[in-house]
C-alpha cells in the first residue's frame, strides 16, 4: 500500500483527532467553559429594541419634532397614557378611579397617578369639547324641557313636581 502524500490540513485534523482520543474529559470541560462564557457574552451584550420609533431614521421630521417636545417637556418625557372606556360615563368613572387607586400602590413602579379630566376646569367646560352635533341635540334637549324647568325653578316643592309630572300626562 503506498502512503499518499498529506497535506498540512490532513496534519492539524489528524493531531485534533488524537487529543480528543487521548482526553476526552478535558475537551468536555474547554466546551462547556466556552459554552458559558459565550453564553454570558450574550446574555450581557445582545438585546432586542422593540421601540419603533428608534427603528426609523432619527432626522424624519416627527422624530425631530418629538425630540423638540421631549427637550421643551421633560417631565412628560416618560409619560404613560391609559385611556378607559365604559359603556356610560359613571362605569369610566368608575373604572379610572380602581385604575388609578391599583396604580397609586405601586410607588415602587410609577412615581405618580393623575386622571386629567377630573379637575374643576373640564366639569365646568365639557360643553366647549363636545362635537357640534352633540352640543346642538343637548341645546334642543334644554330648550324642548326649557317650560318645565321654569316651573321647576318657581316651584320648587314636591307640589311643584307633582304639577309638572300631571301636565307632562295630560
Amino acid at each position: 500500500m503506498t502512503k499518499q502524500p498529506t497535506t498540512f490540513t490532513d496534519t492539524i485534523l489528524h493531531w485534533c483527532e488524537q487529543q480528543i482520543i487521548r482526553f476526552p474529559w478535558t475537551l468536555l470541560v474547554v466546551s462547556f467553559l466556552l459554552c458559558g462564557g459565550v453564553s454570558y457574552h450574550v446574555y450581557k451584550h445582545l438585546g432586542i429594541n422593540t421601540n419603533t420609533a428608534e427603528m426609523l431614521d432619527p432626522n424624519l421630521p416627527f422624530q425631530q419634532n418629538q425630540r423638540r417636545i421631549d427637550k421643551a417637556f421633560p417631565q412628560d418625557a416618560a409619560t404613560l397614557i391609559l385611556i378607559v372606556e365604559a359603556g356610560t360615563p359613571e362605569e369610566t368613572t368608575l373604572a379610572a378611579n380602581k385604575l388609578q387607586d391599583k396604580l397609586s400602590v405601586q410607588t415602587d413602579r410609577f412615581d405618580s397617578v393623575y386622571i386629567p379630566t377630573d379637575n374643576a376646569f373640564f366639569r365646568q367646560q365639557a360643553l366647549l369639547y363636545l362635537e357640534q352635533t352633540d352640543l346642538d341635540a343637548l341645546a334642543k334637549k334644554l330648550t324642548d324641557a326649557q317650560p318645565f324647568i321654569g316651573h321647576l325653578a318657581q316651584n320648587y316643592h314636591l307640589d311643584g313636581l307633582f304639577e309638572i309630572i300631571s301636565l307632562a300626562l295630560n
